[in-house]
């Protein structure tokens, strides 16, 4: 892929899904940061805007997005281990152009700017 794909992940301090997450969180980004952008959104640090934006009623919601094509590629909800997010996160760079070739023109999947 030639642009990078950017995991948001959103999520609260008081859930303890979430805290779950973080704690293994910064060892994720590292370790993909040579194939993903990471944004960290807090919801409620003033950021309810771009959680609704997104459609995120639930925490935590971690949404895979090409800025460039400005198209949602897949969401995950709940929690999940370092092993699953890292997986899926391969899985998604496997795929690639592949699937953005598959999503591109599904109007649902594109964020209303």
């Amino acid at each position: 892929m030639k642009e990078k794909i950017t995991l948001f992940k959103f999520w609260a301090p008081w859930c303890p899904h979430c805290q779950a997450v973080n704690r293994f969180y910064p060892k994720l980004v590292a370790d993909m940061s040579d194939k993903f952008n990471f944004e960290d959104i807090d919801t409620t640090a003033g950021n309810n805007v771009l959680a609704a934006r997104f459609g995120v009623t639930s925490v935590p919601t971690f949404i895979l997005w090409h800025r460039g094509l400005n198209i949602l590629l897949e969401v995950k909800k709940g929690e999940m281990t370092y092993d699953q997010l890292k997986e899926w996160l391969k899985d998604m760079y496997r795929k690639g152009p592949e699937m953005i070739n598959n999503v591109f023109n599904n109007p649902d999947r594109k964020l209303n700017t």
